[in-house]
C-alpha cells in the first residue's frame, strides 16, 4: 500500500501525530487529503464498490431458531401467549418487535431481549 499526501503538513501529522505550528489545529487527516493506492483498484472508486448494509429484521433470527428447534409457529405462539398472526407477521418481517414481545421470546427461546430490540432499532 502506498500512502501519498497532497500537503507536507499532512505527512508530518501522519508520521509523528503532531502538526506544524501553522497547521496546529489540524487534528485529523480527511479522506480528501489522503490518497491510498491499492494495487489493481482505482482509489477514487473504492467507496462505489461497497455494497450498502441492510439490517436484519429480528423476525429472521426468530424464524431460524424456530426452524432449528423444529417447533411450529402455532405451538410457540401458544407457549408465549400471543396470537399466531402476531408471531407469523413478525417472523415474516411484516410487524416490528416491541419490548414485550422480545421479553416473551427471551423466556420461551432464550434469545436475549436486548439483541432482538437492537436488531429492531437498526
Amino acid at each position: 500500500m502506498v500512502v501519498t499526501f497532497e500537503k507536507e503538513y499532512l505527512r508530518e501529522l501522519y508520521v509523528t501525530g503532531k502538526g506544524d505550528k501553522k497547521h496546529r489545529y489540524c487534528q485529523t487527516i480527511t479522506s480528501d487529503s489522503l490518497m491510498i493506492e491499492v494495487k489493481g483498484i482505482d482509489p477514487k472508486m473504492i467507496a462505489n464498490n461497497i455494497d450498502s448494509f441492510e439490517p436484519t429484521h429480528p423476525g429472521e433470527l426468530i424464524k431460524d431458531e424456530i426452524e432449528y428447534r423444529h417447533i411450529s409457529q402455532k405451538k410457540l405462539a401458544e407457549e408465549m401467549g400471543v396470537s399466531y398472526t402476531v408471531l407469523n407477521d413478525i417472523v415474516n418481517g411484516k410487524r416490528p418487535v416491541n419490548i414485550r414481545f422480545a421479553l416473551l421470546c427471551e423466556a420461551a427461546l432464550g434469545i436475549p431481549a436486548h439483541i432482538l430490540c437492537g436488531l429492531q432499532s437498526d
